[in-house]
């Protein structure tokens, strides 16, 4: 099934709000995830269902973006402008997908200590517990800081494409932008 537009509105820019919100906010709440243990218990669901939705929503923002962009005139589809938009889209499809798996992959070791040892999700394992191996351990950590790499790379990619979203919508076919766009 594909969504293309909603109630006339085309998709893409529906649904591409929540990705452009949503990847920095679950960048920082996984980063403080991993850098506050103590606070683990209580960011633990919040966590893990905001990246999962996020990650959701960036695909089907990519989706959208797709559905859309075959709508256009081939003029339109042909502008450098919109390429550069597109091709970083699906980086950053690619890259909220790897910055998921890391993520709650750390979340999912967190979630099997907690039932191992019947406490509470998130107070069982600081990072790693006493009771794993060194090598797991070292593993878990090394998790946790690709998703933490991961979630700033994903949301310098997100703010990339957006801009290069914003270029590509607010410029005349010539590839004038018709805002002022100083930092260029």
């Amino acid at each position: 099934m594909e969504i293309s537009s909603i109630s006339g509105v085309p998709a893409h820019p529906l649904f591409v709000h929540l990705p452009v919100v949503g990847i920095p906010l679950v960048a920082v709440l996984f980063l403080a995830y991993v850098l506050l243990p103590s606070k683990r218990s209580g960011l633990f669901w919040p966590t893990a269902v905001s990246i999962a939705f996020v990650t959701v929503a960036t695909i089907l923002a990519a989706s959208t973006g797709e559905s859309l962009e075959e709508q256009l005139s081939p003029d339109q589809r042909n502008s450098s402008l919109l390429h550069t938009h597109t091709e970083l889209g699906e980086q950053t499809r690619t890259i909220m997908i790897f910055f998921a798996i890391a993520a709650l992959g750390f979340l999912a070791y967190d979630w099997w200590k907690a039932r191992q040892s019947g406490e509470p999700i998130g107070t069982s394992a600081d990072s790693a517990s006493a009771s794993s191996s060194p090598s797991l351990s070292k593993a878990i950590v090394a998790l946790g800081l690709v998703g933490i790499l991961l979630g700033g790379v994903a949301t310098v990619w997100d703010v990339r494409t957006g801009h290069a979203g914003a270029k590509s919508t607010w410029s005349d076919t010539t590839g004038t932008t018709t805002y002022s766009d100083d930092d260029d």
